[in-house]
């Protein structure tokens, strides 16, 4: 469901989670955060100038909210260590430019609607603590009359919660770009990787999104 994942990149970008708190307090906290940001885009203004400004924040935000080295690693899984820490970083900042590009032109391309959306369709349900420095906070997401359940991993670094990970009915984002890099490691070395990512950065081309139905 490719609005589902829409709506899902919006929260994802969106929550500020890098100020003190426990994460159930911080995500509900800064959840009206989410509408009020796509609401002060003015789409009336050419589409380059909004778009540019849209990306920008998102942007901004994203790399506050997440711990894109956790993500990376994670989605690389066992694979990771193959890489030197040059290749390591450069795999990082690939997985990141696939990500705004797998997201973002969606984004665009669905303001309209996305612009609609209020406060009243985030629901804010419970923490689960799996550990000290690791907790799950569950939300769902009302959407075409139906609750969708979005399930944020969170981890604490420092005196800070970094979103590392997020379910959509069960679907893990870092379980879903795994498969994906698994089974291109399963034809490839992990500088052929580096190489074919390089190049669909260069194409402004992303990684295959979680389809729910």
């Amino acid at each position: 469901m490719r609005k589902l994942c829409i709506i899902f990149c919006i929260i994802l970008f969106s929550y500020n989670l890098i100020y003190a708190g426990e994460p159930k307090e911080i995500i509900s906290s800064y959840s009206d955060k989410v509408i009020k940001l796509f609401n002060s885009i003015d789409t009336a203004k050419p589409r380059k100038e909004w778009e540019e400004e849209l990306r920008t924040k998102l942007i901004d935000l994203a790399h506050e909210v997440i711990d894109f080295n956790i993500m990376a690693r994670m989605a690389l899984g066992p694979n990771w260590r193959k890489l030197d820490m040059d290749q390591q970083e450069k795999f990082v900042d690939l997985f990141v430019d696939m990500l705004e590009n797998t997201y973002f032109d969606n984004i665009v391309d669905n303001m309209d609607e996305i612009k609609d959306y209020t406060s009243d369709n985030i629901r804010i349900l419970e923490e689960v603590k799996l550990s000290d420095i690791k907790a799950e906070v569950k939300t769902h997401i009302i959407y075409d009359n139906k609750k969708i359940p979005v399930n944020y991993r969170m981890v604490k670094i420092g005196n800070e919660w970094k979103c590392y990970d997020a379910y959509i009915e069960g679907i893990g984002l870092v379980q879903n770009y795994r498969s994906q890099f698994r089974d291109l490691l399963n034809r490839m070395t992990t500088k052929e990787l580096l190489a074919y990512l390089e190049e669909k950065v260069r194409k402004g081309e992303g990684l295959k999104e979680i389809e729910v139905e």
